[in-house]
């Protein structure tokens, strides 16, 4: 690339249509608080302030759209483009998602992951406009044991090329369009298994561990020290 060279559109897709089960709430999950600030504007914050990010596109419950939009209008986002509908699974709902959104690429990113860094973005972005596909994620560190059906551990599982992902994962977006026309969409987790099968390479880059998914209650205690501390940190 050279110097004079424009670097390519980025545009997001969050995905917040889920319905929240695990955390035993009747309300979305990515609507609660910590310190009185909803989890889904720490996660659109962090995309906000990336220099790389031209639009956010937000996927939400039909349900939550007009209340998505008052979150976006009081803390003042500006690349919040669009809010539409979830479909009846994830990959439905970020399909959604994608073709709404204006750039060359579309990094996909869970809503209940407000613990995300600026930095960790930008240095995906980075990667993917070389890779075409690219996922953060961190090496696993705890032991693994496959377990039968009735508990008993059957095998200790070698982690040395295990790893867990999260998101951002980013794509070209002529990339994972052709993923969700031609790939096995039956359940798919994670865009990334749409790419897998369709053949595409995709390259792991280093994330944070800090970067959780709020599911479960216990997982709001985690994001609220995660993000006190960053706090602290930043003052």
């Amino acid at each position: 690339m050279t110097c004079n060279k424009k670097a390519p559109v980025v545009s997001v897709v969050i995905a917040s249509a889920g319905n929240s089960t695990r955390m035993k709430t009747k309300n979305s999950k990515q609507f609660l608080e910590i310190d009185q600030k909803p989890i889904i504007a720490y996660t659109i914050d962090a995309f906000e302030k990336s220099q790389l990010v031209k639009d956010i596109v937000i996927v939400a419950r039909e349900c939550d759209i007009l209340y998505m939009w008052d979150i976006v209008k009081s803390y003042g986002f500006k690349k919040v483009t669009d809010i539409v509908p979830g479909g009846e699974t994830r990959t439905e709902s970020v399909k959604n998602g994608i073709v709404r959104t204006q750039g060359e690429f579309v990094a996909i990113h869970d809503g209940a992951r407000p613990c995300i860094q600026t930095q960790t973005i930008d240095s995906a972005i980075i990667s993917a406009f070389k890779d075409k596909a690219v996922v953060v994620g961190c090496p696993v560190t705890d032991t693994l044991k496959s377990v039968n059906e009735n508990g008993i551990i059957s095998a200790t599982v070698d982690r040395s090329s295990l790893w867990q992902m999260q998101t951002p994962q980013i794509f070209e977006k002529e990339l994972i369009l052709k993923a969700y026309q031609q790939g096995d969409t039956s359940g798919a987790t994670d865009d990334c298994m749409l790419l897998e099968s369709i053949g595409v390479k995709i390259t792991v880059v280093n994330g944070d561990r800090r970067n959780i998914k709020v599911t479960v209650p216990e997982d709001l205690t985690i994001a609220k020290a995660i993000l006190k501390g960053e706090q602290y940190e930043n003052r």
